[in-house]
């Protein structure tokens, strides 16, 4: 079939991307590995990053077939998220598998037959497309259904999850979840997270309780991500978990306006005060304070207008509310004078001249005030012009 024709070369060119063998006796990499704690394989999940793939996993094992390790085995087929990384991990993996990866059963692991049915596999091949011209002479497992079922179980974890892979708490608080799996052998399971965001969080290795270090701050960061790794000491599987930090209001509104006001008096109108809240789009004000006002929307106003010469300076509490927290704010509104107020004549209505020899032309002084102004002009309106007024001089009078 050209299907398979195309699979079986494309094959042979992802797995010989580059030609590179470094030969390392059995008993030494069971020894390093061992040195260095590897992690043996219970499936075809060879990066353990929970997923069977075949541009990964699939091209690990058929690289490892043909026998390509170091940089050349793992270059541009590690899976996003993969626990095991590096060369030697992933050499380990397929070593602890064995006979396995014998899938046709027939003495031996060959890239051509064993590593075509695992590629193929894991491209949902099934039937007669899965087996045709991937079966050795010599195999005992030859027929597709048997191969499937085979496959099916090397892409099953002796250890899965039962638990959510996706989280959502609200901010401020450090509990996520709880992680959990089923093990068919039955055996004592300990948990731990590797991953961009372990810094940010932690897992009790014992129940798999899944929390964050410190309380997450949704304005900060809203979304993290980690790989749950759980292992009996011979299987292990992994979990990618994914947490959503939700938003609570829990921000009170600031103040972005003055707290002093200049205006005039007789002016209803002082001006307006406004607030930001990152947790809230709708803010509702209130006042504290005699003779002013407030609007919902922050507009502040006079309840009567105000007399500078009766009161300058007023003061206030204006509190903002989103419905869950608030603040509060002391505004200060000082009122200017505006010279509204008439002079008020002090002296006599009427004066009586004594007429002598020696007395001049003074008939008397007309006296004024005025709370708005220091200084009055005076203005004689009369209907002959018998006198005059001059400017006041208290030293010499005229």
């Amino acid at each position: 079939m050209k299907i398979v024709t195309r699979l079986n070369l494309a094959a042979l060119l992802f797995a010989w991307l580059a030609i590179h063998h470094v030969a390392i006796a059995e008993d030494e990499a069971e020894a390093e590995a061992e040195a260095k704690q590897f992690v043996k394989a219970d499936s075809i999940d060879i990066d353990g990053n929970g997923e069977f793939d075949a541009l990964t996993d699939g091209l690990l094992l058929l690289r490892s077939m043909f026998d390509l390790s170091d940089s050349p085995l793992i270059a541009n087929v590690v899976g996003t998220n993969a626990v095991y990384a590096s060369a030697e991990e992933i050499e380990f993996r397929i070593s602890s598998m064995e006979t396995q990866l014998d899938i046709d059963n027939d003495g031996r692991v060959d890239a051509l037959t064993d590593g075509l049915l695992i590629l193929r596999y894991l491209f949902r091949f099934s039937g007669e497309s899965l087996v045709s011209d991937a079966l050795s002479s010599d195999a005992q497992r030859t027929a597709p259904e048997e191969i499937r079922s085979y496959l099916d179980n090397l892409a099953t974890h002796n250890i899965t999850f039962n638990s959510s892979k996706i989280f959502s708490i609200p901010e401020n608080q450090k509990q996520v979840g709880t992680v959990s799996v089923a093990d068919t052998v039955g055996r004592f399971v300990s948990y731990s997270l590797v991953g961009s965001d372990t810094s940010s969080l932690s897992i009790n290795s014992i129940t798999g309780a899944l929390f964050f270090n410190q309380p997450p701050d949704f304005e900060l960061k809203s979304s993290y991500e980690v790989v749950a790794k759980v292992t009996d000491g011979i299987n292990s599987n992994v979990q990618t978990i994914r947490i959503s930090v939700t938003n609570v209001d829990d921000v009170a509104p600031v103040f972005t306006s003055a707290s002093v006001f200049v205006v005039p008096e007789n002016q209803t109108g002082i001006g307006s005060v406004t607030a930001e809240d990152l947790d809230s789009d709708l803010i509702l004000y209130s006042i504290t304070g005699e003779d002013i006002t407030i609007s919902t929307d922050g507009a502040l106003s006079f309840s009567s207008s105000p007399d500078f010469e009766q009161k300058n300076s007023y003061s206030a509490i204006i509190t903002a509310s989103d419905g869950t927290n608030q603040s509060q704010q002391a505004v200060t509104i000082s009122i200017t004078d505006v010279n509204d107020v008439a002079p008020v004549i002090t002296s006599r209505a009427s004066f009586v001249k004594v007429v002598t020899a020696d007395a001049g032309p003074v008939i008397g002084t007309v006296t004024a005030t005025d709370v708005d102004s220091n200084s009055s002009v005076f203005q004689l309106t009369a209907t002959n012009y018998l006198f005059r007024i001059t400017d006041f001089c208290p030293t010499h009078p005229t």
